[in-house]
């Protein structure tokens, strides 16, 4: 029986442990084709990419940071444990003993209170947030490409508007690279950062006028941020504009040229337009391509119909939209005290 038990179900998962060797995560602006994008990718065989999760990766990044910055307090267990890697090396280091751990402890509080003790070593640090990523993503084994795509991750949202910069974006982007071997990033966004060309963007947001014009600065920072840091790592970022996906005169040697980022043959037939068009809360079989219905705009029907509106009527924000919007003013708050932490 206890032999029976050892055995995996059929078609489970290896969760063995070790570094995904690869990933994808796809970040993108919002109504700029990052579904599509994930869709496309996902018609690879050994591909699994992901949809949103509502941003979680960014709280983990803030979790990581502020251990980080604990770690940098516990000057005693540092000082302690800085000569024990000497000996042994940062592996066994990060993982003391407890006789170890309790001895520094012991023989430090007599002399001082230990506000700040604690044993976070960097190491232990990295395999947890690694560890989260393959319990999440990466646990189907190292032949599968994983990941995730949202639209969070843009000045404004998880980056607060009032003093973030590329900088910012650049060293999250540095811990995304920590969850796997390879990671790439696909930074997706339309061509354009006006506000016309992101009303869909703005509506589903549910911004209201007077927030437009500050909504637009975030917008065109976050495109200038893909941009640089597309230019600056081609290695592992690839820009691509919503446009350029759907564009049938073009489309086919972006697709090409997104395989070949990615290391796979670039002859391989995929298509960004399977999944069928949102249309304000409904599927629709039309292609992109074939049309781009703005907000409020009525679809074709039979003469003498009432005209259906895509987009339903603005509501009052509901209970869960102000807790979310009381959440991240929260975060912002945390982001703010620990941005210029020496880490």
């Amino acid at each position: 029986m206890a032999d029976a038990a050892a055995e995996p179900a059929a078609g489970a998962a290896d969760v063995s442990g070790g570094v995904p060797q690869r990933c994808v995560v796809v970040l993108g602006t919002g109504r700029s084709g990052s579904t599509s994008l994930a869709d496309a990718l996902n018609q690879l065989p050994n591909y699994l990419i992901r949809g949103e999760q509502e941003g979680a990766y960014w709280y983990l990044y803030l979790a990581w940071r502020m251990l980080e910055s604990a770690w940098s307090h516990s000057t005693d267990y540092r000082e302690s444990s800085a000569e024990l890697e000497a000996e042994v090396g940062p592996g066994a280091a990060s993982r003391p003993s407890f006789h170890f751990v309790k001895g520094v402890y012991d023989r430090t509080a007599v002399r001082r209170k230990l506000p700040w003790f604690n044993d976070l070593h960097p190491e232990r640090l990295l395999e947890a947030v690694r560890g989260f990523y393959n319990a999440t993503y990466g646990y189907h084994g190292p032949g599968v490409v994983s990941g995730f795509k949202d639209i969070r991750f843009v000045r404004g949202r998880a980056f607060p508007s009032a003093d973030s910069t590329y900088a910012d974006f650049a060293n999250f982007l540095a811990f995304l690279r920590r969850m796997c071997g390879d990671v790439k990033f696909l930074l997706n966004s339309r061509a354009s950062s006006s506000q016309d060309a992101n009303k869909k963007l703005m509506n589903m947001l549910d911004l209201p006028e007077s927030e437009r014009k500050g909504f637009v600065q975030d917008l065109r920072e976050t495109h200038a941020w893909y941009d640089r840091y597309a230019a600056q790592n081609p290695d592992h970022a690839f820009r691509i504009h919503m446009e350029a996906m759907f564009d049938p005169k073009i489309n086919g040697t972006m697709a090409r040229r997104l395989l070949a980022f990615l290391g796979e043959d670039p002859d391989t037939p995929i298509s960004f337009a399977r999944m069928p068009k949102w249309c304000g809360g409904k599927h629709s079989r039309s292609k992109w391509a074939a049309s781009d219905l703005g907000p409020g705009s009525a679809s074709a029907s039979a003469p003498g119909s009432t005209p259906r509106t895509l987009r339903p009527p603005r509501q009052p924000p509901s209970l869960w939209h102000l807790r979310r919007r009381q959440l991240a003013q929260w975060v912002r708050g945390v982001a703010d005290r620990i941005q210029g932490a020496d880490l």
